[in-house]
C-alpha cells in the first residue's frame, strides 16, 4: 500500500491575510496616535516655554526703558539747572496706534486695530558721558552737547518708543523705535507673538501718591509732566495650534479695571482659536518725576 505524500503549506487563507492585515492596520493607528500625542505634548510645552521666555523679557525691556524716563546727567554744568517742565514729557503715549518705521517719533501714528487696538508708549532721557544710558535697541545715547535753549537740548535726547504691528509674514510683534546717530529714525523687533500692548497711566497728587490710572486719550498735555508710575500689559501667544486656548476673555488689567473709554483693554474674540496665551503685567514706578 503506499504511502500518502505529506502535504505543504502553500500560502496564507483569505482569513489568515485579513486577520494579518487588521492587526497591522492596528499596531500602525496606535503607533500614530502615540506618535500624534507625543508631539501635541511636545509642541504644547514648547509653546508655553516660549511664552514664559517672550513676556518675561519683554516686560524687562520695557522696564528698564521706564526707569531711564527723564533722566537728566546733573553732573554736567549745562544740565544742571535744567527745568524738565521746559521740555517735552519723559512718558508719553497714544491709544490704538501703530507707527511707521522710517517716521520721526508719534508723527503720522495709524489705528491699530488689526492689533486689538494695542498702544504707543514712548519714553524720552538724556545720554550720559559714561555711555550707561542706552535706548531700546541696545545702542548707546551719546551725551548732549550745550546748546542755548531748551528746545536744542530737547532735540537731542534718546528716545525708546514702543508699539505692535505685524511682521512681513503677518505675526504680531513688539517693537522698538529709536533715533540713530544720523539723525533719522528706525525700529527694531522685540518680541514676536505679541498680540497686544496697552498702557495706563499713574498720575501723581500733590503729596506724590497716584490714586487713578488712565489711558493716553484721557490724559492732559499738563498731566504728562506728572506721570509717577506706568502700568503695562502684554498678550503673548504660541506658534502652534495646541488646542490649548480655553479662556474666552482676557482683562489684560484684571476684572476689576472698568473705563469705559477704554473698553479694548479686555479682549473677546482672538485672531487665530486654539494657540495658547498668557497676560504680563507690570507696574513701574519712574525714578526721575518731572514734578
Amino acid at each position: 500500500m503506499a504511502t500518502p505524500s505529506p502535504r505543504h503549506q502553500q500560502g496564507l487563507t483569505l482569513i489568515e491575510l485579513l486577520l494579518a492585515i487588521t492587526l497591522g492596520l492596528g499596531v500602525t493607528l496606535a503607533a500614530t496616535a502615540l506618535l500624534s500625542t507625543i508631539k501635541t505634548s511636545y509642541l504644547a510645552v514648547h509653546d508655553h516655554a516660549l511664552i514664559q521666555d517672550t513676556g518675561h523679557y519683554a516686560l524687562e525691556v520695557i522696564a528698564q526703558a521706564l526707569r531711564q524716563a527723564n533722566f537728566v546727567p546733573r553732573d554736567d554744568a549745562a544740565l544742571a539747572e535744567l527745568d524738565l517742565a521746559s521740555i517735552t514729557p519723559g512718558i508719553s503715549g497714544l491709544d490704538n496706534s501703530r507707527l511707521g518705521t522710517t517716521t520721526v517719533a508719534l508723527s503720522n501714528p495709524q489705528s491699530n486695530t488689526a492689533n486689538y487696538g494695542s498702544d504707543v508708549l514712548a519714553v524720552r532721557f538724556f545720554g550720559s558721558a559714561d555711555h550707561t544710558m542706552k535706548n531700546c535697541a541696545g545702542f548707546n545715547v551719546a551725551a548732549p552737547v550745550a546748546k542755548a535753549s531748551a528746545a536744542e537740548l530737547d532735540a537731542q535726547r534718546g528716545a525708546s518708543i514702543f508699539f505692535v504691528t505685524a511682521d512681513s509674514t503677518g505675526v504680531p510683534e513688539l517693537r522698538c523705535k529709536y533715533a540713530t546717530q544720523s539723525g533719522g529714525w528706525n525700529t527694531a523687533a522685540i518680541a514676536r507673538g505679541v498680540e497686544a500692548f496697552h498702557v495706563l497711566y499713574g498720575i501723581a497728587d500733590n503729596d506724590g501718591s497716584v490714586t487713578q490710572y488712565l489711558p493716553a486719550q484721557q490724559i492732559t498735555q499738563r498731566q504728562w509732566h506728572r506721570i509717577a508710575t506706568v502700568q503695562f500689559a502684554l498678550l503673548v501667544r504660541g506658534e502652534h495650534f495646541s488646542g490649548d486656548d480655553s479662556q474666552k476673555l482676557y482683562h489684560l488689567f484684571g476684572p476689576a479695571y472698568q473705563n469705559n473709554g477704554d473698553a479694548q483693554v479686555t479682549i473677546t474674540a482672538r485672531a487665530q482659536l486654539r494657540k495658547p496665551r498668557r497676560i504680563f503685567r507690570m507696574t513701574v514706578r519712574l525714578r526721575n518725576l518731572c514734578a
